[in-house]
């Protein structure tokens, strides 16, 4: 089993069950891994910016983000291969494989707005799932577990909700592949009235929950969230409550079979630089657990997310 971890400038750090991640520490944004029964760090990337990315389900190959194409890198050839490429100023985020692997979804505003399209490997089939009037997907997206539908963050839907009766500035929707919207979620921190903003949506591997980062009113007060959907009323708690700033809005990610989630925080200490923590439920009492992981050089800033592998689960 391959295992992969980060390198950060002369640092570098183990995470459980990790699959891959990118540092942005030279500016540049290269992939590498590190084969933990050989002990062998390996570059995957030299051109820089290759941002997002994730496993395929089968941990054979990665998807990963260029500004303006979705490249497929198979680990046993050492191929890069270009799947969605645009020649004209269209950028493509977070890119996602789905659990069955027959495709992958990425956001883009082709059509001007921001959408979330899907493409068939088997068929090279791109198709646009959202088509609104609104950018969706652009502050993150994640497939659920049946491969069927897509949990994404509506960027600036500002309005006053009468059902609700909250002023709402981001919503959460999920859609099937025929881009009818199933539910919306208008609101996670129970607590605030004024408008929240998401990032970063992800789906439990193998649970009816997800994990997600919200702000009240936007700004560097941003905490991470996780929403358990197999009670009655789903149950939310706030795993990060305001200690650390913007908790996870550069990322956040399930490790393993959902035990934990990694996220990038700004720890404000001697060196005021992004760190990457880990966050478990202590099962005594359903409280969180955090664990500093890297202890990083001053003002060091991270882009991007580990990238995990739920094989097995």
């Amino acid at each position: 089993m391959r295992l992969l971890i980060a390198v950060f400038l002369l640092s570098w750090f183990f995470l459980p069950d990790a699959n891959s991640f990118v540092s942005y520490t030279d500016g540049n944004g290269n992939l590498f891994l590190w084969n933990v029964s050989t002990d062998n760090v390996e570059q995957v990337t030299n051109i820089g910016f290759s941002r997002e990315h994730t496993w395929s389900p089968d941990g054979t190959q990665i998807v990963y983000q260029m500004t303006a194409s979705i490249i497929i890198y198979d680990i046993e050839s050492d191929a890069h291969t270009p799947i969605v490429e645009s020649e004209t100023t269209t950028q493509y985020l977070h890119p996602r494989w789905s659990p069955d692997g027959r495709y992958i979804a990425f956001a883009s505003h082709e059509d001007g707005d921001w959408d979330i399209y899907t493409y068939e490997l088997d068929t090279e089939t791109i198709t646009n799932i959202t088509q609104t009037d609104f950018d969706d997907g652009n502050k993150g997206f994640d497939w659920l577990s049946d491969s069927e539908h897509i949990i994404f963050v509506r960027d600036g839907d500002i309005r006053f909700d009468e059902t609700a009766d909250i002023y709402v500035e981001d919503t959460l929707h999920i859609t099937n592949l025929n881009g009818t919207i199933d539910e919306v979620i208008h609101q996670i921190n129970p607590g605030c009235m004024v408008g929240e903003v998401f990032f970063n949506p992800r789906w439990h591997p193998v649970s009816n929950q997800f994990a997600i980062t919200a702000s009240c009113g936007g700004g560097d007060s941003v905490d991470i969230y996780t929403v358990n959907r197999d009670v009655d009323e789903p149950h939310i708690i706030n795993m990060t409550n305001g200690a650390y700033l913007q908790a996870g809005f550069r990322g956040i990610a399930w490790f393993g079979c959902g035990e934990g989630i990694a996220f990038i925080a700004l720890v404000e200490d001697d060196t005021t630089s992004d760190e990457v923590l880990s966050l478990m439920l202590d099962t005594a009492d359903n409280s969180p657990v955090i664990e500093q992981l890297t202890d990083s050089p001053r003002r060091t800033r991270y882009n991007g997310m580990a990238s995990y592998s739920s094989i097995g689960c």
